[in-house]
């Protein structure tokens, strides 16, 4: 069943088998910005609008994203993601190259996430082969000092694949003085960056969140009061690729 957002306009994606896999790679420098919990829920929703196969390869050593996966999303009529536990790999990067190689033939998109630190050889081959790059953090001064070394790092990886796109999103922050200082602080340090922004879309701290990774019951099944979570997610969803055109395009 593919998702339709509320002004009527169909987000289903047609599959082209002559267009090559599209690689999203989900980054964090530290743990607890919520990286895992974005890249499933991410997938879960390309997996709603793609007509082609959308898969997640799970480079953690916890293997959160497989079991999340596996043990709940698969109960979400329509929402089927094909998970393969991938940590075995992360210090070969010849044999995750292959493995990732094979996990994106014939797919639409292919989600990657990675173990929580950027100097894992397994994370860093993920980067390399990745069309886009997607970093969560947390307004806060050590997230947001972790998140620009991790993006200097990138610097030399757009050498290797300067098509390259990278995305931080920021988890919503508490409304005080310091995080809205480091936000301002983030936008500055990326406003010169090529092929490098600050999602406008912001996924909001809700409980919603930790009961689907705690019970396995999908987003979209929650009874959650007020806005789902699952809006979150499909906005910065549109977001992304908007932004991915947009930079595919030279804008």
């Amino acid at each position: 069943m593919k998702a339709t957002p509320t002004n009527g306009q169909s987000r289903t994606m047609p599959f082209d088998p002559s267009v090559p896999c599209a690689v999203w790679a989900f980054s964090s420098p530290k743990g607890g910005p919520g990286k895992t919990t974005l890249a499933v829920s991410m997938s879960a929703e390309l997996q709603r609008r793609a007509e082609g196969a959308v898969r997640l390869g799970d480079l953690d050593y916890t293997g959160n994203a497989v079991n999340h996966l596996t043990q709940g999303l698969e109960r979400e009529e329509g929402i089927k993601v094909p998970a393969q536990h991938l940590a075995i790999h992360a210090n070969d990067q010849r044999a995750l190259g292959a493995k990732i190689m094979e996990m994106a033939k014939d797919a639409q998109f292919l989600i990657l996430d990675t173990p929580g630190s950027i100097e894992n050889k397994g994370a860093q081959t993920c980067i390399r082969v990745a069309d886009i790059v997607i970093f969560p953090m947390s307004p806060s001064i050590y997230d947001y000092q972790a998140t620009v070394q991790a993006l200097e790092l990138l610097d030399t990886v757009a050498s290797i694949n300067p098509a390259q796109l990278s995305v931080v999103v920021v988890n919503k922050p508490e409304k005080t003085k310091i995080d809205q200082q480091v936000q301002e602080a983030l936008a500055n340090y990326l406003a010169d960056k090529r092929g490098v922004y600050l999602a406008k879309t912001i996924v909001r701290k809700a409980v919603g969140f930790k009961e689907s990774a705690v019970t396995g019951v999908p987003l979209w099944s929650l009874g959650a009061s007020g806005r789902n979570p699952a809006s979150d997610i499909a906005d910065l969803c549109d977001e992304i690729l908007a932004l991915q055109r947009e930079h595919l395009n030279g804008r």
